[in-house]
């Protein structure tokens, strides 16, 4: 019974010290303190408040400072995309595979699901890394400076922009008769100005943060078909929060899945009507065969 006591208050003293000790985060967001990432992020730290866990965020608006930090200890928790937070845990970078999700329905049915406490240890990645959460980033859609290319026959040897984190993009390009350009989010505006590629799947957000109209001028367009799901994984190293958090902070993340997505949503308003150009429905076929080959391929 002595034992058991001093091991509970052993326990406790722990539990005390991980919870007076504030987790540093570094937040990417490509719009900076005001975004919606970082918006959404400040009422994480309150809700965090409440389950005695204290939380201090620095906005990054470059990914690869804000990765560099993270990498050398330099904070606890990172927020970034799906593609870059691969090597932290590959569950979530399966969610954000070419085809995995197909629309907004799904993706709100998804992300409101990854709450499910059977699904915990896909989130765990040995003792070291752990996803407690996930922001919805909305679909990857092809940007191009000419909209003419919406054609299979007009694409073949066009140069596609991938980013350097995922394969799928990689063979995407190469199954389509495209010619692969790596990139990274820190560097894919000014390579598209400079004109190392012709077309980049991004997300919609990209349009209002890297000033689309002036990169796409007035040939250029946004091919209404969505790709890929992005999300913002918040990764943590373990050992300095109580075990009970992660589950606890995965499932506020869902709870808000419906907030976040109608912000994506929102984002499209941002894009003139008349920057949206559709694919040659000759194509669709040709299209929804290699999306449901790569969905095969890399889930």
């Amino acid at each position: 019974m002595k034992k058991l006591l001093i091991a509970t208050l052993l326990c406790g003293v722990q539990q005390f010290a991980m919870a007076a000790t504030p987790l540093k985060l570094c937040v990417y967001d490509v719009v900076g303190a005001q975004g919606d990432i970082s918006t959404i992020i400040k009422d994480y730290v309150l809700v965090a408040k409440k389950w005695d866990v204290e939380i201090s965020s620095k906005v990054y608006t470059s990914l690869a400072l804000a990765i560099r930090d993270f990498d050398q200890k330099q904070c606890d928790g990172v927020v970034a995309d799906n593609f870059t937070t691969k090597k932290y845990n590959n569950f979530m970078a399966t969610i954000g595979a070419v085809g995995a999700i197909p629309n907004y329905t799904i993706a709100q049915n998804v992300f409101q699901a990854l709450a499910n406490p059977r699904l915990a240890h896909k989130f765990n990645s040995g003792t070291t890394y752990e996803v407690v959460g996930y922001i919805p980033y909305g679909f990857a859609y092809i940007f191009t400076k000419d909209r003419r290319l919406n054609a299979l026959p007009d694409i073949a040897g066009k140069r596609l922009g991938v980013m350097e984190a995922d394969p799928s993009q990689r063979r995407m390009a190469q199954k389509l008769g495209l010619v692969p350009v790596a990139m990274n989010i820190d560097n894919l505006a000014n390579k598209f100005k400079a004109g190392e590629f012709d077309l980049v799947p991004v997300p919609l957000i990209a349009y209002q943060a890297y000033d689309g109209k002036t990169i796409l001028g007035e040939k250029g367009g946004v091919a209404n078909y969505p790709l890929s799901m992005v999300s913002m994984n918040i990764i943590l190293r373990k050992g300095k929060y109580p075990v009970d958090f992660g589950h606890k902070s995965r499932s506020w993340f869902s709870q808000q899945t419906p907030r976040m997505i109608q912000t994506v949503k929102n984002w499209q308003r941002h894009i003139p009507q008349y920057m949206f150009y559709d694919l040659s429905k000759i194509d669709y076929p040709a299209y929804d065969r290699l999306i449901s080959q790569l969905r095969k391929e890399f889930i």
